[in-house]
């Protein structure tokens, strides 16, 4: 079991998760991490429905539900993108997973995961905001050229225009050793 702050995981639990987050990917295209607790979706009219586990609100998209063009999932928080490049955050706000960053504006990806977030500028920054003990929300300089992102458990990474990937955060695992040759991705 792996410690999340305040509440352990289960391994089992994020199997059962893991297995129903894939039935539900591959015919819906999610854009969402794997082995979350809820499972949400933008739906083409640009509203979210969620549902799952709402102990943490997680669930209740807040109001207005329109104008999403993606979707993310924390361990008990969810992040919607929005047409005009906002961010909405809603559900556990434990650590600040839920704080959008000020300048919340001109974002095009977004990505959650455990209980941090990362957010695509059209820029091609990177905004981390959350939990950052394991320093995943501290996004290496030059933070510039970035292309793609992905929350971690405890790590994130980048995918920069030159087509090399960019790991940060906890590497206790090696996930943050990309192999060589870092490039073409």
């Amino acid at each position: 079991m792996r410690e999340h702050p305040g509440k352990p995981i289960s391994i089992m639990r994020a199997a059962a998760r893991l297995c129903l987050a894939l039935l539900l990917a591959i015919p819906l295209a999610l854009v969402m991490p794997l082995a979350v607790p809820e499972e949400a979706l933008a739906a083409s009219s640009g509203t979210v429905a969620a549902w799952g586990d709402n102990s943490a609100g997680q669930c209740g998209v807040p109001a207005p539900n329109a104008g999403f063009t993606a979707v993310a999932a924390g361990i008990e928080h969810s992040l919607g993108l929005k047409y005009n490049g906002t961010v909405v955050a809603w559900g556990l706000n434990n650590v600040g997973q839920c704080d959008v960053p000020a300048s919340n504006s001109g974002f095009t990806a977004v990505s959650a995961r455990y209980s941090h977030n990362l957010a695509l500028r059209s820029s091609g920054t990177v905004e981390a905001w959350g939990w950052n003990e394991d320093g995943q929300c501290n996004v290496p300089l030059p933070n510039a050229d970035f292309t793609a992102v992905s929350a971690g458990c405890r790590h994130s990474l980048g995918l920069k225009a030159d087509g090399t990937v960019i790991a940060w955060g906890d590497n206790t695992g090696g996930q943050c050793d990309v192999p060589a040759p870092n490039s073409g991705f």
